[in-house]
């Protein structure tokens, strides 16, 4: 039997599926139009086995090249793989952990008895014009090179997400955490790419949190991710306010700041919005000794430029809130999580799992 390292699988699946994660629905990895007909069968199908099935068998072309992934039963001769091993300890696993709807296997609910991938197991199944899709997938995979291979798992790990993004994945919540947990997860949050979202929905349920707790009469305004200052006439990510009075602007950014971006910032935001002061909420390693150079050049006219690196603003929020404060404040991320994609509500559930342990997925198993 052709040697499959299952560590191998689980690392090859994993990193595929990152590089994968996010990227546009509409933009396939393969350029073949009859094969691209075939996966869309496959994955449309009521029998989810078969799109779990394939996507071992791809997974198994990649890390065991000498396969035949026609037979996925190691009894069924010396070139054959263990297809149901590679699906019990790789594949659905896998699947589980990026709470992509799953079934409990393929191998225990279509393909058992020593079933091949070829026309004549077509009589034991039900949808047989899926099935007859995955069979023209495998073919052309059996024979394909490398590239092709590696391809053809990311389309099939771009669908596994598509279908992921259409299912409900409600936000998990606890009622309590300790302040070593809350910065465990903070940590992990913004170790996450998730466009510069979680950054700006940290800070903003944070401002909120904090004006709840305080009774403060302040209200925290924000913007859009990638939305133009201008189009609103915004100085920064997020502004408080007391009536009419701006309290504080802030920017909340993961990108570099050199002297150039502080420069910009004052000329198109600051002076224009009349504003004294300004933050940069970032990563201490983004910004450049030249930016702080130039805030310190405007700090001598009378306008102040700071920079606060993230996780020391939010761990330092967090000591302030205090339990009761922290409480408010996951109230407050549960209700900003709602609404955003599919995949950001997936990374927070997988990371307050991280600090607290094995949560259980609302996502439905098909």
């Amino acid at each position: 039997m052709p040697a499959l390292d299952y560590s191998e699988a689980a690392r090859v699946l994993e990193s595929a599926f990152q590089g994968v994660d996010g990227q546009s629905v509409d933009v396939p990895f393969i350029d073949a139009p009859a094969l691209l007909a075939s996966l869309e069968l496959v994955f449309a199908s009521k029998t989810g086995s078969y799109r779990e099935a394939l996507l071992g068998v791809v997974l198994a072309t990649i890390v065991a090249p000498d396969a035949d992934v026609t037979k996925p039963y190691v009894s069924q001769g010396a070139d054959a793989f263990n297809g149901r091993t590679l699906d019990e300890r790789v594949v659905n696993p896998f699947l589980g952990s990026v709470r992509i709807p799953r079934t409990s296997g393929p191998y225990l609910n279509v393909f058992r008895r020593q079933v091949q991938f070829t026309a004549a197991t077509t009589d034991k199944v039900r949808d047989k014009k899926g099935f007859a899709a995955m069979l023209a997938i495998v073919d052309a995979v059996q024979g394909a090179d490398s590239i092709f291979r590696m391809q053809l798992l990311n389309e099939c790990l771009r669908r596994f997400a598509v279908l992921r993004d259409a299912a409900t994945v409600a936000v998990e919540r606890v009622e309590r955490l300790s302040f070593d947990q809350w910065r465990a997860l903070v940590e992990q949050l913004l170790a996450t790419q998730s466009g510069g979202l979680l950054p700006v929905v940290l800070v903003q349920a944070g401002l909120e949190s904090l004006g709840l707790l305080t009774g403060g009469t302040w209200r925290v305004m924000t913007q859009g991710i990638n939305e133009a200052d201008a189009a609103r006439g915004a100085g920064g990510d997020i502004t408080t306010r007391a009536g009419q009075q701006v309290l504080d602007v802030l920017e909340i950014t993961e990108r570099p700041i050199g002297a150039e971006r502080v420069s910009s910032t004052f000329q198109n935001k600051m002076m224009p919005n009349g504003l004294r002061d300004y933050q940069f909420i970032a990563p201490t390693a983004t910004v450049s000794p030249q930016a702080k150079l130039e805030a310190e050049r405007y700090l001598a006219q009378g306008h102040e430029v700071e920079f606060a690196d993230t996780f020391g603003w939010l761990s330092s929020l967090l000591v302030v809130l205090g339990p009761r404060g922290r409480r408010l404040f996951m109230n407050r991320l549960v209700e900003l999580l709602g609404p955003v994609p599919t995949r950001i509500r997936i990374a927070w559930n997988l990371a307050l799992a991280a600090v607290l342990g094995p949560i259980p997925s609302n996502t439905t198993e098909v």
